[in-house]
């Protein structure tokens, strides 16, 4: 996990189920969108790493059969040695993203947005993820908000301390959708409030990614 915490693997607990895919897979709208959120997301990391003087990090990664699959490369900003982003490029396709990632920070050098997506080994139809997370940091607590590419909200968690008791809310999709109107849930509770307040409740224009 990278200091900051944040990569699509371990921001992303919930499990995309093979329906979810296989929906992304065959719909032609939800294809174009998350094929134009991929291409925008390239076009912006260009843009970052040329607006900065960088200093790049390479490695090899893969898996269990595809040892070498990707070549991770991570590009920081010098002066602040902050990650803008990292790409993952197909070993055997370098001109090709496996996955990407971007980072934006507050005055603090905190991340407040960062955006994300991926594809499969074997197929790119269209992205198998993206993600664009929005971060806020109330007090002593750090929280999220996980929306995918056509502005569904799939994923929220908040951790750290509030009047002196450990926090930790981490909601999948799924669960949101079950407890959001439940009068007694976690999402009515103080705790959630004061971790999620200040995020936004849709994507907005960040459906584009700038």
């Amino acid at each position: 996990m990278l200091a900051i915490g944040l990569t699509l693997a371990s921001i992303t607990t919930t499990t995309f189920s093979e329906d979810r895919v296989q929906s992304v897979l065959v719909n032609m709208t939800h294809t174009e969108r998350w094929n134009r959120f991929a291409d925008k997301m390239l076009e912006l990391h260009k843009k970052i790493i040329s607006a900065h003087d960088i200093r790049t990090t390479e490695e090899l990664g893969g898996y269990f059969r595809q040892p070498e699959f990707f070549k991770d490369i991570r590009y920081y900003d010098k002066k602040t040695d902050r990650l803008l982003s990292r790409v993952q490029w197909e070993a055997k396709h370098p001109e090709l993203v496996h996955s990407m990632e971007i980072y934006f920070y507050d005055e603090q050098g905190r991340v407040n947005r960062d955006l994300g997506v991926a594809y499969l080994t074997d197929g790119r139809n269209a992205p198998m993820q993206t993600m664009i997370n929005f971060h806020s940091y109330p007090g002593k607590l750090h929280a999220f908000r996980q929306f995918d590419a056509s502005n569904n909200r799939i994923f929220e968690r908040c951790e750290g301390q509030h009047k002196g008791k450990q926090v930790y809310i981490s909601l999948s999709e799924m669960d949101i959708l079950e407890i959001e109107d439940l009068p007694k849930s976690v999402m009515a509770g103080a705790e959630y409030k004061k971790c999620f307040a200040g995020l936004p409740t849709t994507a907005g224009k960040y459906l584009t990614p700038q």
